[in-house]
């Protein structure tokens, strides 16, 4: 069954992704889990409803007058921060760093779309549904920001 505009954010970034993957699975080894994966987010007008979706290290500000919500879906950096203590304490061109970098880049990859983890878009449809998904009236925002990672 194939995604409709009319479709929930989740349901549409799951067809998309699985789209994505199909094309790519007679050149690449998409169960590898360093296959390419990219950070979402959207925002979709809907009957009166702005629908918004955050999927790994991106920010969505909405501008509500006389407030300012941003939506960030910070898993990555929670996940990160468990695993990046040995590599920061280490000075940054040394040989050292270079190993705890490595065994941390290997931590993360371990994590990486998986319940307790984090979650970005590469090759499982599935991981769509762990997407931070709400609706907002509308009428109640004034100007809205979607923010990709290091913004």
């Amino acid at each position: 069954m194939s995604a409709r505009p009319q479709d929930k954010l989740d349901k549409l970034l799951a067809s998309s992704i699985r789209a994505t993957a199909q094309a790519h699975a007679d050149t690449c080894d998409t169960s590898h889990t360093g296959t390419p994966s990219a950070t979402v987010v959207l925002l979709r007008e809907s009957a009166g409803q702005l629908d918004y979706l955050v999927l790994a290290d991106s920010t969505l500000v909405l501008d509500q007058g006389d407030s300012q919500t941003a939506i960030c879906d910070n898993r990555h950096d929670d996940v990160a921060q468990h695993y990046a203590q040995e590599m920061e304490a280490l000075p940054v061109r040394s040989s050292d760093h270079a190993e705890a970098r490595r065994r941390f880049m290997v931590q993360m990859q371990a994590r990486r779309n998986r319940a307790g983890g984090f979650w970005v878009a590469a090759a499982d449809p599935k991981v769509a549904y762990e997407a931070i998904r709400g609706s907002v009236p509308a009428n109640t925002v004034k100007a809205a920001v979607l923010l990709t990672d290091g913004a």
